[in-house]
């Protein structure tokens, strides 16, 4: 029987977290944006349009599929990025998550 064994995650590192996270819900960002395309669906909203004026110009199509992605990627990796950085920093101050693994 394998023995089980606890780890304490202290740090982990940020651009893993940006570029895995980024890449992830960049491709998920994709898929509704084209999705969302095909359907002419409008991903601009009017709040959207007041915080980012230069989106209102922007219309249902591929083009605007491949632009939500790109905001959705980044946006997500820089906000988990944020949360990793401040994982970090009360990880040093308290200690870090425990987990138990096999093996």
């Amino acid at each position: 029987m394998k023995e089980l064994k606890m780890l304490e995650v202290r740090r982990v590192d940020i651009v893993s977290i940006f570029r895995f996270f980024g890449g992830t819900f960049l491709l998920i960002g994709l898929v509704i944006g084209l999705f969302g395309s095909i359907f002419r669906i409008d991903i601009v909203s009017l709040e959207i349009a007041r915080v980012f004026p230069f989106m209102a110009r922007i219309r249902p199509g591929i083009f605007a599929g491949i632009v939500f992605g790109i905001l959705y990627g980044l946006s997500a990796a820089l906000g988990l990025s944020i949360f990793a950085l401040l994982y970090n920093f009360f990880a040093a101050l308290f200690g870090g998550l425990k987990v138990e693994i096999k093996d």
